[in-house]
């Protein structure tokens, strides 16, 4: 989708972000690591000169020389309806020596075998990357977690990926906070004591 002012396009679908389907992605509340390598970091600490790529405060970090069923689990309680879904994010690896693309993937380890919903490539200089995945049942999925695809150690000086968002459809939009987060929440209670003193006022 398209919109044109004046002849001229103004805006296209994906400058119109929608709602994230995912809470605390700011923070990364909520949002966990897998044994074998990884942790949750300050951006601003951990990334230095890069910190002005990402938005959110904390930064998912990949490291591990066993990278086999490690990653970065997505929070608990994410209930999915039936339908497509893309998952986004934005995401770097810091290895001097590997100039290519280091595959990830989107796990659901809910399953006895963790199943691959979809995956990508993480590059030596900071991108917005997206996985599209189906979802066939309408269900808690409370174990997806991002990881390689290929079972080699993570890259040396490891991978990073911030600004998570999970929205319906099959096109990433600009990262938007999630309806349930609280600086949101704060806003709209704001809001909504304005119009209710104006509604008095009257």
């Amino acid at each position: 989708m398209q919109i044109f002012g004046g002849g001229e396009e103004l805006l296209q679908r994906s400058d119109v972000p929608q709602w994230n389907l995912i809470p605390d992605t700011y923070t990364l509340s909520g949002f966990s690591m897998t044994p074998s390598g990884g942790s949750i970091d300050d951006t601003k600490t951990e990334l230095k000169q890069d910190s002005e790529m990402i938005i959110s405060s904390k930064v998912a970090h990949l490291w591990g020389n066993n990278a086999i069923g490690s990653g970065v689990k997505l929070p608990q309680s994410l209930y999915l309806t039936k339908g497509i879904y893309t998952l986004s994010f934005i995401c770097k690896h810091f290895d001097p020596n590997n100039n290519g693309a280091y595959p990830i993937g989107l796990y659901d380890d809910s399953a006895t075998e963790s199943k691959l919903l979809g995956q990508c490539g993480v590059r030596k200089t900071f991108e917005k990357t997206s996985i599209t995945f189906a979802v066939s049942e309408s269900k808690n999925y409370g174990s997806l977690r991002i990881g390689t695809t290929s079972g080699w150690p993570y890259p040396a000086g490891s991978i990073y990926l911030g600004d998570f968002k999970l929205e319906h459809g099959n096109l990433a939009t600009l990262w938007a906070p999630a309806l349930k987060d609280f600086a949101y929440q704060s806003d709209l209670d704001a809001l909504r004591t304005e119009i209710d003193q104006l509604k008095q006022n009257k």
